[in-house]
């Protein structure tokens, strides 16, 4: 396991491998996921001050809250990076808390390490950090927060080396990858209904009609929470401007929001409301989560692809290598559920994933494996691995693997692309063999695609004019193109390359180009 991953940090995983050591089915995933979020609970309690724990109905109504707050719900069983990053930044909140009250260098100490470890939970806990340090500002007249600072980026050394290696593939996926960049009104209604349902909108309109309420008792601590609260969601409702968000971001906002409302419900004449409110919602979630549990008809994450399904795949496969097309989640569950290794084989239809960056040529380079999933442009057999549903597997000899090839280009270069020319570009080839472009049986083919801002592709093949071999390391290309009747403007680019007649890969992350006419 390295210092990071495609999508996230490494936190998730290393709880995985150490709730792994307890169960080894799917207990063994959700093991330390339950306990954590048990001793999350306790510590956001702490938060709470002494003088509201101990009033009457006090941890009645903390509980009662919680239950109604989905995504606290939510990731007490369910195993995402959001599980480490709530636990971490709950520390977080009681130290940076603690230091301010009571400066330290132990305190200090502890905080830059929980800084770091939020920091390989989730990206997002990078915004929650500074969120926190701007929500008091007079913290930064404390020498104790610079050490902590320096303590912090020194752990999280590791990682940024290994993005750097990488070429911050991180970064690029979720800037610039990840969703459609650009101004969109349906990202802001998407990402305004979502963050006012997942918030539960009863607690915030309670919370909108008292917030004044707040500052009168623990006045600094309740202030200190708002801010928190208000600047985190209104990241991300700016963020909507650029491009979609995902309900799940605003999470850690759940913390604040629980105790904004927890001091609103204890000091205020608002229990009726909070009560009502809370009761509402509980009762959906409590039917979401008996209904996950049912083996019923779903199209949810929880009732897809279970064992029956991949023990289906290998009635067919046998002990052949199995490839899944567009699928690191089947991929992941292949091995979780038969123990033997998968791979996602990502086609220009889909997004990269951290199968393109892992090497395991040596497992399915050169070897007659089987495709799971529409990968190919030929018809194929296909199977009832699910009730109803029926999916194509294509066995293939002599499967090439490249998915690891990379583009790079001139970057002035595709600034102002003409309509025909030649084009100039390296591949890299990290594998420790060679591809001979060729060989007929498998059929090589470059092209390029051109992806307008309607999400129309535009593929036209390319002709290489001085290699037919793809040696380890770079090589320098040049190629021929035609855009043919392709209109002038800005579309994202990449090269594709195909074999064994399966659907293109792209090679390397996709780039914003402009076309021109001449």
């Amino acid at each position: 396991m390295g210092w990071g991953f495609f999508d996230s940090p490494p936190m998730i995983a290393i709880i995985i491998k150490l709730s792994s050591f307890f169960f080894e089915n799917e207990l063994g995933i959700r093991f330390l996921t339950v306990c954590v979020n048990t001793i999350n609970i306790y510590l956001i309690w702490l938060l709470i001050p002494e003088k509201n724990r101990i009033k009457k109905y006090s941890v009645e109504l903390f509980f009662i809250i919680l239950f109604a707050l989905p995504l606290l719900n939510v990731y007490s069983f369910i195993t995402t990076p959001d599980v480490p990053l709530l636990f971490f930044c709950t520390i977080f909140l009681l130290l940076i808390i603690k230091i301010k009250e009571k400066p330290s260098l132990l305190i200090s100490i502890l905080l830059g390490v929980t800084s770091a470890l939020i920091i390989y939970s989730k990206y997002h806990g990078g915004v929650f950090i500074l969120i926190c340090v701007l929500s008091q500002i007079s913290i930064l007249k404390k020498k104790y927060i610079y050490i902590a600072g320096i303590i912090g980026v020194i752990l999280i050394l590791p990682h940024v080396y290994w993005q750097y290696q990488n070429d911050f593939i991180s970064f690029q996926y979720h800037l610039l990858q990840r969703n459609k960049i650009g101004f969109d009104p349906f990202h802001i209604l998407h990402g305004s209904l979502s963050i006012f349902g997942v918030l539960n909108p009863f607690l915030l309109m309670i919370l909108l009609f008292n917030y004044r309420k707040t500052s009168t008792s623990f006045k600094k601590r309740n202030l200190f929470f708002l801010k928190v609260f208000l600047f985190f969601t209104s990241f991300f409702l700016l963020y909507t401007l650029r491009a979609r968000i995902e309900a799940h971001w605003v999470a850690l906002a759940s913390i604040p929001l629980l105790l904004l409302i927890h001091d609103l419900t204890i000091n205020y004449d608002v229990v009726k409301k909070t009560v009502i409110a809370c009761f509402s919602t509980i009762g959906i979630i409590l039917i979401a989560r008996i209904l996950i549990t049912l083996p019923i008809e779903m199209k949810s994450e929880f009732h897809r692809q279970g064992n029956d399904y991949f023990n289906n795949v290998i009635s067919v496969t046998k002990n052949t290598p199995v490839l899944y097309a567009n699928s690191y989640q089947k991929a992941s569950k292949h091995l979780f559920y038969t123990g033997n290794i998968s791979y996602s084989l990502n086609n220009y239809l889909w997004r990269k994933n951290h199968y393109d960056i892992i090497d395991l040529s040596k497992n399915f380079h050169n070897k007659s494996v089987y495709i799971v999933g529409n990968s190919s442009k030929l018809d194929t057999n296909k199977y009832e691995l699910e009730k109803g549903k029926f999916t194509s597997i294509r066995l293939i000899e002599n499967f090439q693997l490249f998915s690891k090839l990379e583009s790079k280009f001139d970057s002035n270069q595709l600034l102002n692309l003409t309509k025909k020319g030649e084009l100039k570009f390296v591949i890299e080839n990290p594998y420790n063999y060679s591809i001979n472009l060729n060989d007929e049986k498998l059929s090589y083919k470059f092209s390029i695609l051109f992806l307008d801002n309607m999400g129309n592709k535009n593929i036209f093949p390319i002709n290489l004019l001085n290699k037919n071999i793809i040696h380890q390391g770079k090589n320098d290309l040049l190629a021929s193109y035609d855009l043919k009747d392709l209109p002038a403007g800005e579309y994202t680019f990449s090269v594709l390359l195909e074999a064994n007649n399966l659907h293109p890969q792209s090679l390397g992350l996709k780039k914003t180009i402009a076309v021109v006419s001449e």
